[in-house]
């Protein structure tokens, strides 16, 4: 729905001159209608292709693009993306954060959202990209996914990054991976000032300090991590 199949095929040639791993090529689909007005052609281009992944960009687009808010839109979007019968990874936009807020949200109707399956929510500073699990209806969450991207006219390569490095993408990580990196970097805090250092709650910071002993240890109310 946004980019052209000329975009997408150049982005694709980035990736493998990046990684010779990457050898397949994926079709494109030129949409311009929702994607339930659209269900019947697009369930056959889906059978006749044998497709294993189906990627979509954007939700907003594909839902519709209007009364995004009614529960009845991703009713009838999740509904038409089922009978395709394919595994598919969709591409929502979410609203600028506020100052004080910490999760961010998919623009339109909260269904979007406890429709899907699994979602990730996907944060970028500079060169590097931070991927966090939000939700997996299947079972426990994966660990935050850290990546540095690199860009230039011939070719885009992806190396793994440590998302505790960057200081506005770390502020993403669980609350205990946080309290780690804390507690490395200034051990023989207690409980209270490890709350105030991180902007969060002390009962939960207590809560999870004692949760993990064999990664936390107090001496004299002073926390240190020991893992």
């Amino acid at each position: 729905w946004e980019m052209s199949a000329q975009d997408v095929r150049g982005r694709v040639k980035l990736l493998q001159a990046g990684d010779p791993r990457l050898t397949g090529l994926p079709d494109y689909r030129r949409c311009y209608q929702p994607l339930a007005d659209d269900l019947p052609e697009l369930k056959k281009v889906v059978s006749d292709g044998g497709y294993d992944v189906l990627l979509i960009d954007s939700l907003a687009m594909a839902a519709g693009g209007q009364e995004l808010e009614r529960a009845e839109s991703a009713i009838r979007y999740n509904a038409a993306l089922r009978a395709l019968n394919c595994t598919s990874l969709i591409i929502g936009h979410t609203p600028k954060p506020q100052e004080d807020q910490k999760e961010r949200h998919l623009y339109g109707s909260v269904f979007f959202y406890n429709l899907c399956r699994v979602s990730w929510e996907c944060r970028r500073e500079g060169q590097t990209i931070g991927l966090y699990q939000k939700k997996n209806n299947l079972g426990p969450k994966h660990d935050p996914l850290g990546f540095h991207l690199e860009v230039d006219q011939d070719r885009c390569i992806l190396t793994e990054a440590n998302l505790a490095d960057d200081e506005v993408l770390s502020g993403a990580l669980p609350l205990k991976d946080r309290m780690t990196k804390a507690l490395r970097e200034m051990p023989g805090q207690t409980a209270k000032e490890l709350a105030m250092s991180l902007n969060e709650k002390y009962p939960s910071v207590k809560a999870k300090l004692y949760l993990y002993k064999k990664q936390f240890m107090a001496i004299d109310g002073k926390w240190e991590c020991i893992a």
